[in-house]
This record gives C-alpha cells, sequence and structure tokens, in this order.
C-alpha cells in the first residue's frame, strides 16, 4: 500500500509523489541517433491524475536518418495513442505500440524499431513491449528485469544453448524476432496484470545499448544510489565509456520512498 502524504498535500494522487528522468545520446560515429525517448507528466494534478505518467524508448535498428525518423514517428504515436488509454491502461499501451507499428508500415522501408513503454496510473504500472528495449523494476535494493528481449540470443537461452550472461554478448542479441514495423502483423508483450508501485520503486526504461554495455549489478548500483535524471545521465556516460558505440537511452519513473513532500520533477515536461 502506498503511503500517504502527511498534512494539506495529502489528497495528491499517487504519481505527484514520482519524480523522472531521461537522458539520449547517439552513437560517436554517426550524425543521426536512432533512439527516440520521451517522458511525459502532465503539470496538474487533475490531468496527472486521468493520465498519468508515461516513459517511452524506441529503438531503430540503425542509426540513419531514415531510422532516426522512423524511431520518432514510432515515439509520437505511442505518446499520442497512450493519452486515451486510462479507461483500461493494460489493453490500452499495447494498442498505442500498435498503432506505432502500423504507422511504420504505412511509412514503409522500415528496418524495425523496438520499444517499450511504461505508464503509472492511479498506483499502478503498466508497460507494452517490442523489441530489445527493456524495463527494469529497483525495488528493496533489487533489481528485476520485467521484460523479456523479442531476440534470436533470447531464443537460444530459452533452448538451454545460452546462459543470459552470454546472451548479453552475443551476436544474435541484435536480430530481433519481433519489430514495430518489420512485418505486416505485430504481437505486443504485455505483463500478465498491472503492477502496485510501492514507495520507493525506481522503474527503468532503456535501449539495448545501455543493457548490453553494463552489468546488472553496475546497472541496479546506479539507478538505486541518485536521482532519476541523474541516474539517467550516469548510465548513458558509463555505457558510453565501457566502449559502447550504440545509441544509448534511459528513462526513469522513481516512487519518493519517504512521507514527506517529494522533491521537484527532475525535467520538465510537456
Amino acid at each position: 500500500m502506498l503511503v500517504p502524504l502527511s498534512g494539506e498535500r495529502h489528497h495528491l494522487v499517487p504519481e505527484a509523489r514520482l519524480t523522472t528522468g531521461s537522458f539520449t545520446q547517439g552513437g560517436p560515429d554517426s550524425a543521426y541517433n536512432g533512439d527516440a525517448i520521451a517522458v511525459v507528466r502532465p503539470h496538474d494534478e487533475a490531468h496527472l491524475a486521468t493520465q498519468g505518467i508515461l516513459a517511452v524508448v524506441c529503438d531503430a535498428m540503425d542509426a540513419t536518418e531514415h531510422a532516426e525518423r522512423a524511431s520518432v514517428l514510432a515515439r509520437d504515436t505511442v505518446v499520442r495513442a497512450a493519452r486515451d488509454v486510462t479507461r483500461d491502461p493494460h489493453v490500452g499501451l499495447a494498442r498505442a505500440l500498435a498503432s506505432a507499428h502500423a504507422a511504420l508500415v504505412s511509412a514503409g522501408s522500415v528496418k524495425g524499431v523496438a520499444c517499450t513503454a511504461l505508464l503509472v496510473h492511479r498506483g499502478m504500472a503498466c508497460c507494452a513491449h517490442v523489441g530489445n528495449t527493456r524495463c527494469y523494476l529497483a525495488r528493496s535494493g533489487e533489481l528485476y528485469v520485467m521484460t523479456e528481449d523479442h531476440s534470436h540470443a533470447i531464443t537460444l537461452v530459452r533452448q538451454g544453448i545460452l546462459t543470459f550472461d552470454e546472451a548479453r554478448t552475443h551476436p544474435g542479441r541484435l536480430q530481433l524476432t519481433r519489430a514495430l514495423g518489420h512485418t505486416d502483423g505485430i504481437e505486443v508483450a504485455t505483463w500478465p496484470a498491472p503492477l502496485e508501485v510501492l514507495p520507493g520503486d525506481r522503474f527503468l526504461v532503456c535501449s539495448d545499448g545501455v543493457s548490453d554495455a553494463l552489468s546488472h549489478a553496475e546497472i541496479r548500483d546506479i539507478v538505486c544510489s541518485t536521482g532519476a535524471q541523474r541516474a539517467c545521465e550516469v548510465l548513458v556516460e558509463r555505457a558510453r565509456r565501457a566502449g559502447c558505440a550504440d545509441n544509448l537511452s534511459a528513462a526513469m519513473i522513481s516512487m519518493h520512498a519517504g512521507p514527506t513532500r517529494p522533491p521537484a520533477i527532475d525535467t520538465p515536461l510537456a
């Protein structure tokens, strides 16, 4: 159960106690960033209660100008479609990704875009996912991977051919078995049910550049040790320092752990 706020702030919806952060950086050898991210938080409590907070990370399969446009199209379509999902966020978020898929198919000539979207609404979290972007949950000092990559490497893990550690560096991690815009049909993965958000919870949505370059322990330590915005910046910085030449993106939604008024939002949101 969420801890109620004290004093005159007790009427706030649970999302009012959340802080957010986001950061993206293109690869060092490309003029284009194949990632597109968004963290959308309404500024007033009325819209916050009805719309919640949305984090989206899209990652195109290359870093060309066309891929950059495709990733932006996917992100913007998900953000627009997600405004209408609050009656049934669990189902509606999956439909938002399906809308992005349809938009990419209509645009044509798309190799594929991975996408993970997380919505926190009325104290519950929902996630929809396609490809190898990821959602993590840090809770009580532990880090949980909340999505399963749709990649050839993970297929090999399921078959017992690879371990999860081996899959981190296997070439098959880049061979997606599902991607927005890649085929006529798409199957969007969702959690079995919405998840209750607890005090202290921290959600990370990131592109595979971050999850491939950093170990599980490194991601956990960074996510758990600092504020949402700074954590996103450090994740990207450390992944780049580790030699990752891919696009790098991280977005966080962090639940304030104490019963007092939360700190200011980390980044201004549209």
